[in-house]
């Protein structure tokens, strides 16, 4: 401790307190330490350590959506999580961090729903075409419906009963992390 001016002090604070408060008080706010004899451990601090975030005994069963929040400016993943012998309301968002125990589970999500956003664009107007809405968008290109614009793709695929899955391709937009 070291004394500023006639009517204030500045305290050594714990680091964990430096960011948060202001080292220096004024002496009103300031009353003397007396160390207790009987037991000299009172004035230390006891700090509980951190510990990873326990899933209370549950088991996923599966990853049902993902979503990214912003807290304190930072940018985290969640998943939507079905536990096992629970009801859908009990379904809870996690963070990928804690969910460290089912990346199985994470991949399967990810797997199906490349695959579900695939087979749903089949014969659907994929980019969205003014000129062509869903219902009127032409299957082939012999149709009497006027051409896309020249810096569009196509608006339909042919059918849904010729086509595979496809992957999405490397020119759509990614997902922010």
């Amino acid at each position: 401790m070291k004394k500023i001016g006639k009517m204030a002090y500045k305290v050594d604070l714990p680091h964990w307190w430096s960011r948060q408060l202001h080292p220096v008080f004024h002496v009103s706010m300031l009353k003397p330490f007396y160390e207790d004899t009987a037991d000299p451990s009172r004035g230390q601090i006891k700090r509980q350590g951190l510990k990873p975030k326990v899933a209370r005994n549950r088991v996923a069963e599966a990853i049902l959506n993902d979503r990214v929040i912003t807290a304190s400016r930072k940018r985290h993943l969640e998943y939507l999580v079905k536990w096992q012998g629970h009801m859908d309301e009990e379904n809870t968002w996690e963070r990928v961090a804690d969910l460290s125990a089912y990346t199985d589970k994470i991949e399967a999500y990810h797997m199906q729903k490349v695959t579900r956003a695939s087979t749903a664009l089949v014969g659907e107007n994929v980019m969205g075409c003014p000129l062509h809405p869903p219902s009127t968008a032409p299957l082939h290109p012999s149709s009497s419906a006027p051409p896309c614009p020249s810096n569009m793709r196509p608006c339909a695929l042919v059918s849904s009963s010729s086509l595979a899955p496809m992957r999405p391709s490397s020119t759509a937009p990614t997902r922010p992390n």
